[in-house]
């Protein structure tokens, strides 16, 4: 066996132009779907850190039911339970509470329907990017004396309509969670740069005061150290009876389902190319036995067995197959890691969401790109020399001896 593995390495070296040509359409053809593996995983980490830092976080706690039919009064069952636990899971990094109202939004003589909604202004800015992306004035105060006016942050689409600005007077009118009218007058201390938004951002204490919710909560926002953990969380969390913990994917089903869809291009493309990477190996050794027919004829008119000519003709394939792809998994796993701290700008195309801006393209690198694409093209090789293999097999000697 050791001969016969021994012979196909030196096999390999006899036709030089041949086998770099071949290895080098293996190892390209296999950097390239490392790096595109990667940079398909870096733009989708992008786009999801991008959606869930402007609102929703990496996960949330919510009343069963809530966010297909919000109502004031369907807060959470046991608040501090289910801070409790998703605090106890070693992945999450930050909570931040929420409350939340539907209501008018009033100045002069335009009215404008929008969402009001209560922060905490120290947590806040630790899961969501909203308290870092505003365009003008500043974020919601901490604190604030008893006579003061109640600042409030808007999403510049919102103030826009009401033709409002920094320091200006916005009135709100909604309804209170006692069945009573809720209605505020807030001082614009801030807008953030989301033009088609329709929130008010408040502090935490003002709007459970003013809807009448003390201590309850609609939502409990929450961030983890990886993306890779958000499922892991959501089966760990158990919230009390009634409440429920839900993913990104959950909270933004139509994104998750357009990066779905474009991981299924991904490995078509990915199949394109160990199409491409099977069809020149299964060639290259196909030629390799036609032009070895004599020799094929002299080595089984020695007494070599059939099932040692596949072994023969498989060895040059896993031999040509594993230095290529290996050579190739580490060229794209460092291009990868190039692309990753240097990234690719995008110019003119630059995508931004909820204040936050990507203006160049990412890779990351995982096991399934660095480890997994190199055997499976590897394996993709191995079988695309069963063909030649078993043609070489099938020949006669004396028939191979005249050739």
């Amino acid at each position: 066996m050791s001969g016969l593995v021994g012979m196909a390495l030196r096999n390999l070296g006899r036709r030089r132009l041949r086998t770099a040509l071949t290895g080098s359409m293996i190892a390209g053809g296999t950097a390239l779907a490392v790096l595109s593996l990667g940079m398909n995983f870096g733009t989708y980490d992008h786009m999801i850190d991008l959606a869930t830092r402007s609102s929703v976080g990496h996960l949330e706690a919510t009343r069963a039911g809530y966010d297909r039919k919000p109502r004031l009064n369907k807060t959470l069952v046991d608040p501090a339970a289910a801070e409790a636990t998703l605090r106890a899971q070693p992945a999450v990094q930050a909570v931040s509470p929420r409350v939340e109202a539907g209501g008018l939004f009033a100045k002069d003589a335009r009215t404008i329907g929008g969402l009001l909604v209560g922060v905490d202004p120290v947590t806040e800015g630790s899961v969501t990017s909203v308290p870092r992306s505003l365009g003008e004035g500043a974020w919601l105060p901490t604190a604030r004396g008893v006579d003061d006016p109640i600042p409030a942050v808007f999403d510049a689409g919102l103030l826009h309509q009401l033709r409002a600005a920094v320091g200006d007077e916005v009135s709100f009118v909604g309804q209170a969670a006692d069945g009573s009218l809720a209605a505020e007058l807030f001082t614009v201390c801030g807008v953030t740069k989301l033009k088609d938004g329709a929130m008010a951002y408040v502090r935490l204490a003002d709007a459970r005061d003013l809807l009448v919710l003390p201590g309850r909560v609609h939502r409990l926002v929450a961030r983890v150290d990886s993306l890779r953990h958000v499922d892991e969380v959501v089966l760990g969390a158990r919230p009390a009876e009634g409440d429920v913990v839900q993913g990104w994917d959950a909270l933004l089903p139509g994104l998750a389902r357009s990066i779905e869809a474009d991981r299924a291009s991904g490995w078509i493309f990915l199949a394109i190319v160990l199409m491409v990477v099977l069809l020149g190996v299964a060639n290259t050794l196909l030629m390799a036995v036609f032009e070895r027919t004599h020799e094929f004829g002299v080595l089984m008119a020695l007494g070599t067995r059939p099932r040692q000519i596949v072994l023969l003709t498989l060895a040059e394939a896993g031999w040509l197959a594993v230095l290529a792809a290996t050579v190739g998994g580490i060229a794209g796993t460092a291009a990868t890691a190039w692309v990753g701290v240097e990234g690719i700008p995008l110019g003119d195309m630059t995508i931004e969401y909820g204040g936050v801006t990507i203006d160049r393209m990412i890779a990351v690198n995982s096991m399934l790109g660095s480890v997994g694409v190199p055997a499976v093209v590897a394996m993709c090789a191995l079988l695309a020399a069963a063909v030649p293999a078993w043609r070489a097999a099938r020949l006669h000697p004396t028939e191979a001896l005249r050739a």
